[in-house]
């Protein structure tokens, strides 16, 4: 029921994509954030649930600077709202440094074999915890998991 709600949720962001109106340029952080937020429900899906080791493979780590940037992309469009002003100024750029921060960290998996990942995904499945685990760069996975949900 989730994965169908979350994709659901994916479909009407698309929607919203397309039915753009020039006029009200602040929308675009709302989609942003309504996308990023059903993301990460659906990598919640296959990382928890599904049993799926190719999903897992994707879906483990890959994503966790992207998720992150739930929380500027909600300030942006709530202070978009506010000052009726889209645009960003140089000390918004400060709101993804978590988000590069999280990329910096998650680097060393990306450059791993496609076997590499598929045996995480395959530890993971097998037991969930594993997910704390992959091969970090700058902090754990359990400040990643944890912090991934409060920035």
């Amino acid at each position: 029921m989730q994965s169908f709600i979350s994709l659901f949720g994916l479909f009407l962001c698309f929607l919203l994509i397309f039915n753009m109106n020039q006029t009200n340029r602040v929308n675009i952080y709302l989609t942003l954030f309504l996308l990023l937020i059903n993301l990460f429900n659906v990598i919640n899906y296959c990382t928890m649930f599904s049993s799926n080791k190719y999903l897992g493979a994707i879906f483990l780590v890959h994503f966790q600077p992207i998720i992150v940037l739930t929380g500027p992309m909600l300030f942006f469009y709530v202070r978009g709202l506010l000052n009726d002003d889209a645009s960003l100024s140089k000390k918004d750029w400060l709101h993804f440094i978590p988000s590069f921060l999280y990329l910096v960290n998650c680097s060393r998996y990306y450059l791993y074999s496609v076997d590499y990942k598929l045996s995480f995904a395959q530890k993971v499945i097998a037991n969930r915890m594993e997910m704390l685990h992959f091969d970090s760069l700058l902090f754990s996975g359990n400040v990643s998991y944890l912090g991934r949900s409060t920035m």
